[in-house]
């Protein structure tokens, strides 16, 4: 997607505060998930409209929206529109042209951040509890239910459903360079799902995973116990064979029934469609577009690239292992390691570092120090080098991409969606009810207005 530029009239326009805070926080990905973003812009806009004085002699629906659209420009310039936002801000818009010439400033506000709200509230919250109570209705005792990713519409139908009693179990496949459903394992597993209960398993092996094919324990029956089990996207289809249901969240719908989420959801759907495991979609109607788009190539969003190399420094980070921590509550759910000096490539198809000769430290050392010799023949820096600054040495001589800008014709492309076709998806849940994806245009036509 191309980054919109700021036209000349909207050069003199500050930039609101909270419209900086708010931009900041999806470029550095802070603020990730589709309704999270949504919901953050639209309290921003609440804000910008509360603040905003206009010219003298002026009527506020008149400029106000030219004003907010150097705020929207500011947003594109951090991270490109998601379509669930800018069906919001349509709709922002459309109320601010609907106010009457007659109605005073003060008034006008007051209605316009009013009815933010009740957005808010009817579509994206009051929505999702439809969701949830949908989606809780269809997970039964002794499920074994598949997500991928974090999604906060998923994870509030997961609670529902074991607020209503029902036993099952959670397993949450996840991907790099975001690593985003690990902050869902936190979340289920503060709510009081079992960590890693292995009495659920069906002839758990040394990694707490069930054995497929056990006797006596199908699919979808060896979730009575409970638990919440993580593994990579690598394990799909390993784990696929135990899940009886899918659960997914999405970032849009298209006129078409195309589903557009996370990179990783369509390889999901693909295996539970081989594995004749049903695909439950969440997602709430303001997500849904008139567009049609049939791969994920002509239109995506381009994520930093450095994130797909194994990196150091990155602060609050440790690499996930069975020797980490004896409690997955208390793991630290990242892919880098804490500081520069503590990376454990063992985790990250690499080579462990503590297992290096030495041989590959002194080699490491003199390449580091520019092949100086010192006494004895050794490289003078691996003398002088700590432990820790060979460690990282080590780790950059194991890390080809470490410098990849230097590299000609070499370019990283972190591409952060991908489009699920509709044959691949069972049913979506929305607010609306239980739908397949031929329905999607007909929720179009007849909620045109709102949407």
């Amino acid at each position: 997607r191309r980054v919109a530029k700021l036209s000349s009239s909207m050069m003199g326009i500050a930039i609101h505060p909270r419209i900086k805070e708010v931009g900041l926080r999806m470029a550095t990905m802070e603020t990730a998930g589709a309704n999270a973003r949504v919901v953050s812009v639209l309290a921003a806009f609440a804000d910008v409209i509360v603040d905003y004085a206009p010219p003298p002699q002026t009527a506020l629906y008149r400029n106000l929206a030219s004003h907010l659209s150097a705020q929207i420009n500011f947003l594109v310039y951090q991270r490109p529109m998601s379509t669930g936002l800018g069906n919001a801000i349509r709709w922002l818009k459309s109320q601010i042209l609907d106010i009457s010439a007659d109605m005073n400033d003060d008034e006008a506000k007051r209605r316009l951040v009013t009815m933010i709200g009740d957005y808010v509230k009817e579509r994206i919250t009051a929505a999702g509890d439809v969701i949830a109570e949908l989606g809780a209705e269809k997970i039964q005792d002794g499920d074994v239910i598949l997500t991928y990713g974090n999604s906060s519409t998923v994870q509030r139908l997961l609670i529902a459903a074991r607020d209503m009693g029902r036993r099952f179990r959670v397993i949450i496949v996840d991907s790099r360079p975001h690593n985003d459903g690990r902050k869902l394992v936190r979340k289920l597993v503060a709510a009081g799902f079992s960590d890693l209960d292995t009495a659920g398993f069906s002839a758990p092996d040394a990694a707490g995973f069930p054995a497929h094919g056990a006797p006596g324990k199908g699919r979808g029956r060896n979730g009575q116990h409970g638990g919440v089990a993580y593994a990579p996207i690598t394990a799909l289809s390993f784990l696929m064979r135990e899940a009886s249901k899918v659960f997914l969240g999405a970032e849009a719908f298209f006129a078409n029934g195309a589903m557009l989420s996370r990179a990783g959801t369509a390889m999901v759907a693909l295996s539970a469609h081989s594995f004749h495991v049903p695909v439950i979609v969440a997602c709430e109607t303001y997500k849904f577009s008139e567009k049609i788009q049939l791969d994920a190539v002509v239109s995506n969003e381009l994520g930093v690239p450095d994130a797909l190399m194994y990196k150091t420094g990155v602060a609050d980070a440790e690499p996930v292992g069975p020797n980490c921590s004896p409690s997955l509550a208390e793991m630290e759910y990242s892919a880098y390691a804490r500081d520069r000096y503590s990376a454990r490539p063992r985790w990250n198809n690499r080579g462990s570092l503590a297992s290096d000769s030495a041989a590959d430290a002194a080699a490491a050392a003199a390449a580091v120090s520019g092949g100086k010799r010192g006494k004895g023949g050794k490289p003078a820096a691996a003398v002088a080098m700590s432990d820790e600054a060979k460690a990282l040495a080590r780790l950059n001589i194991r890390c080809p991409l470490s410098d990849w800008r230097s590299t000609h014709n070499l370019r990283l492309m972190n591409l952060t969606q991908d489009i699920t076709p509709p044959e691949f998806v069972s049913v979506v849940l929305t607010e609306v009810g239980m739908i397949p994806t031929t329905s999607i245009p007909v929720v179009l036509r007849e909620y045109q207005d709102q949407l």
